[in-house]
């Protein structure tokens, strides 16, 4: 299974390098399973930016079309990004089916977040707020 930081998605070294890096689009593409995370404490453990910058490929909230992205064609959807911190990173951690999706028989861990990152602008993602937390059906935060 492969497992990457999304979070580091977008051109910070030599284009001799950067070239190789990051190639998570050719990994879903080929059916290869995987699994998103971060580097922390290097890298920020939160989720929500890591899925903006692998699914933009740009810096966190850079709208500007004269910026490019770095490798577009290496982009992940809302949907897989999403899968990669779910679903994904319990399969890595053989343990599906207690946690990784929300199933009936499986522990309640979730978040309610302000708004649809399904449907908002890929480069506003990082502005969302998680708004309730659930772990194994025990609410650590409800600011509802």
């Amino acid at each position: 299974m492969a497992n990457f930081s999304p979070f580091w998605c977008y051109a910070d070294s030599s284009p001799e390098r950067t070239v190789k890096q990051y190639r998570i689009g050719d990994f879903i593409k080929s059916g290869a399973k995987y699994c998103l995370g971060s580097d922390w404490p290097v890298s920020t453990f939160e989720p929500l930016l890591g899925i903006e910058v692998g699914v933009t490929r740009k810096a966190l909230g850079d709208s500007n079309s004269k910026h490019p992205a770095w490798l577009p064609e290496q982009r992940m959807s809302v949907e897989e990004a999403v899968w990669g911190y779910t679903l994904g990173s319990a399969m890595a951690h053989h343990c599906e089916k207690e946690v990784g999706s929300i199933e009936e028989g499986k522990k309640a861990d979730l978040i309610v977040l302000n708004k649809d990152i399904f449907e908002c602008k890929p480069h506003e993602i990082h502005k969302t707020k998680v708004l309730m937390n659930m772990v194994d059906g025990k609410m650590l935060l409800n600011e509802m």
